[in-house]
């Protein structure tokens, strides 16, 4: 598979893996962006590793 193909992969990953933990936590979209934005005061380094390690997980399911 060509890397643009694996990126493709991992941007379908993220997107799922945002909305997966979003909801598994009840936010609204607007809440959960709070939570993401760097530059928030509600701002959740936790909250970005999660996603970012069930996104990870879910590319690595999909390339087995």
């Amino acid at each position: 598979m060509s890397v643009l193909h694996h990126e493709s992969i991992l941007d379908e990953c993220y997107d799922t893996a945002y909305e997966e933990y979003r909801i598994s936590k009840g936010l609204a979209p607007k809440e959960f962006y709070f939570l993401m934005d760097r530059d928030s005061a509600t701002y959740d380094e936790s909250t970005r590793i999660a996603v970012e390690t069930l996104a990870n997980q879910l590319f690595e399911d999909s390339l087995q």
